[in-house]
């Protein structure tokens, strides 16, 4: 596996001031890098991470699962599924799903409660946020469970691959998971413009000090690796 080193390069804009401040991270990108399933559920993981039977945590569903079904028939890996928005859980009841993938219809977040998610602007849209990023007024109301509770309840000591796409709540997760040290091997994650540089910044400082390496960058979708073994 060939690495080569190089410099992630973000334009942060702080989501109340318009302030644009520049963001530089050292990355180390791998030959095995591979997208995985379509535009718009699709994520860039190293391959050579992944392994039959490896756990996978897929958090935020919404109405696309391609990553997740090409995790299964290329890789041979287990999925399990978070998503407690009501349209996901009746989409996903019509779906043809292998035995590998299991669906939860809760979401994962950095307590275990009942709260509010925020509706979309776009009636069209699927995605709720618990961070209201788009403030809208209504809501349902969904579960949520601490990713260490969740794996607790599933019988899992580690998670292999954790990929999130959770409109703005994904910061509370990383941070919670990070602080529990749970053994997460490849952490694949949307980190929405929800709040200011500075924090985005010292957040993903966290990853790297945990541990992490960043190996890809693709829009706000971040991939790290464990070198913690």
């Amino acid at each position: 596996m060939i690495k080569i080193r190089s410099t992630a390069r973000r334009v942060l804009r702080h989501p109340i001031t318009g302030q644009v401040t520049a963001l530089k991270l050292p990355m180390q990108s791998t030959d095995d890098l591979r997208r995985l399933g379509n535009v718009y559920g699709g994520a860039w993981v190293p391959t050579a991470e992944l392994e039959p039977g490896g756990v996978c945590y897929s958090v935020g569903v919404g109405q696309d699962i391609t990553f997740d079904l090409e995790l299964i028939e290329r890789y041979g890996m287990r999925v399990w599924g978070f998503d407690p928005t009501p349209r996901v859980i009746d989409w996903i009841a019509t779906q043809d799903l292998p035995a590998e993938y299991t669906f939860l219809p809760y979401g994962i977040w950095d307590n275990d409660d009942v709260v509010k998610f925020y509706v979309p602007e776009n009636p069209d849209h699927v995605s709720h946020s618990i961070d209201n990023i788009q403030e809208t007024d209504q809501y349902i109301t969904g579960e949520v469970k601490r990713l260490g509770t969740a794996m607790k309840e599933l019988g899992h000591t580690k998670i292999d691959l954790l990929k999130m796409n959770i409109e703005g709540a994904e910061g509370a997760v990383v941070d919670d998971a990070l602080a529990a040290r749970i053994p997460i091997r490849v952490l694949s994650v949307v980190f929405e413009q929800n709040e200011s540089p500075r924090k985005l910044r010292a957040r993903i400082r966290r990853v790297l000090d945990a541990g992490y390496v960043l190996r890809h960058v693709e829009g706000w979708h971040y991939t790290f690796v464990s070198e913690v073994r």
